[in-house]
């Protein structure tokens, strides 16, 4: 795609989703709280910079009146930082959820510029498996632009071939899934280490954006996600569902309607469960009409972050 076509679909993607990317703006506004001292303010007697209007009240005072320095007392800047990973995979195209996935990827990168959330980066995942099929698109050091986010859109197609699952991947390679959160993960870590700011106690942000066909590696995703998690990274997937008519391209393929083979007990035979029972992503919100989006994305992260921090 040359660049003034990238341009077009950015804008034309942005001009469609700006009702819906105000109210995510507002929605995060008071889940992601400032974390930042950044503005001096108050009255003490000792401090980082003197307030130049106490002075003269200070010396007329017989040098009294003391309380004369600022200290940064309130948060008042955001500094998260945060991966968006988005599906590039054939089955979203398969299901109608693509353009979802472009919408809600316009969405959420014009809310979190927005908000001057600190560090955002983009990977793209499901082009197949092992370390080909994950890449990170905008790394989390570049700052969110308009045209980065027409340069970072254009490099999806969701018609990557999906790959073999369970034992037909090459022996040691990973699944999509848990490669994207390999590398997801790594890259929330180099930046974590690299700003002065970021405590380790500090909640980094995986928002994924996938149909969640999660294919022959439930145990490998749920153990990655654990460990995410020990790291206070959130991994949140935004599962898109859309609802598609009888007759059109997708309908029938709701991941409400699919079921997976367990056996339970050695000897015993298969069992089939709901494919969202005892699902290795457990903090996935289902979406399934966009303008929902941004009330549902803000209260289940208002709910998952108090869980995390409080653990």
């Amino acid at each position: 795609v040359d660049e003034n076509e990238a341009v077009r679909v950015w804008e034309e993607c942005v001009e469609s989703t700006r009702g819906m990317a105000g109210h995510l703006t507002e929605a995060l506004r008071l889940v992601l709280l400032p974390t930042l001292r950044a503005k001096l303010q108050g009255d003490y007697r000792t401090g980082k910079r003197i307030n130049l209007k106490k002075v003269i009240p200070f010396i007329a005072s017989d040098f009294k009146k003391d309380k004369i320095w600022l200290r940064r007392s309130q948060p008042s800047k955001r500094a998260y930082q945060i991966v968006l990973a988005i599906d590039n995979s054939l089955s979203m195209t398969s299901i109608g959820a693509a353009p979802y996935a472009k919408q809600a990827l316009c969405m959420l990168w014009k809310a979190l510029a927005q908000l001057e959330v600190g560090e955002v980066g983009v990977a793209r995942f499901g082009d197949g498996p092992g370390p080909k099929g994950c890449s990170l698109v905008h790394t989390l050091d570049v700052p969110l632009t308009e045209q980065a986010g027409a340069s970072v859109l254009s490099q999806f197609t969701f018609r990557a071939s999906p790959p073999a699952g369970g034992g037909g991947r090459p022996a040691g390679e990973r699944g999509p899934f848990e490669e994207m959160l390999v590398q997801s993960v790594r890259a929330l870590a180099e930046a974590r280490a690299r700003a002065s700011h970021a405590s380790k106690d500090t909640v980094q942000l995986l928002l994924i954006v996938s149909d969640g066909r999660v294919l022959g590696e439930w145990d490998a995703v749920g153990r990655r996600v654990r460990e995410a998690l020990e790291q206070h990274i959130l991994p949140v997937l935004i599962l898109l569902d859309p609802v598609v008519p009888a007759g059109q391209p997708g309908a029938g393929h709701s991941i409400l309607d699919m079921k997976r083979v367990v056996f339970a007990n050695k000897g015993a035979g298969p069992q089939m469960l709901a494919m969202l029972d005892d699902y290795p992503l457990p903090f996935y919100l289902l979406c399934r009409h966009l303008p929902s989006l941004p009330n549902t994305l803000a209260d289940a992260l208002t709910q998952w972050f108090q869980l995390v921090n409080s653990d």
